[in-house]
């Protein structure tokens, strides 16, 4: 992916951000700034992060229990819609 850096790496996924995330960084700090002066600066922005952090660690629990379905639904790499099927067959 252009115009992303890499995070780093959880359970073999590689967590990535888009350099627009700066933008939206900033934009939370100038608004803000405007409306509380400098001191509203930091908290808005920290509660964007935790924001971030939040949306990060659900997707992560997404992606390792995909894993774990497609791991337990049959032997070797499959397919997700075959995958599911299997999954959820009664």
């Amino acid at each position: 992916m252009q115009w992303s850096v890499s995070l780093g790496r959880y359970a073999g996924i590689e967590l990535k951000v888009h350099l627009t995330f700066v933008l939206i960084l900033t934009w939370v700090g100038f608004l803000q700034y405007r409306t509380g002066g400098p001191q509203a600066v930091v908290p808005g922005v920290l509660f964007v992060l935790a924001l971030f952090t939040c949306v990060v660690l659900h997707e992560f629990g997404h992606a390792l229990t995909a894993r774990e379905c497609l791991w337990n639904a049959a032997p070797g790499p499959v397919r997700w819609g075959e995958a599911m099927t299997l999954r959820l067959r009664p």
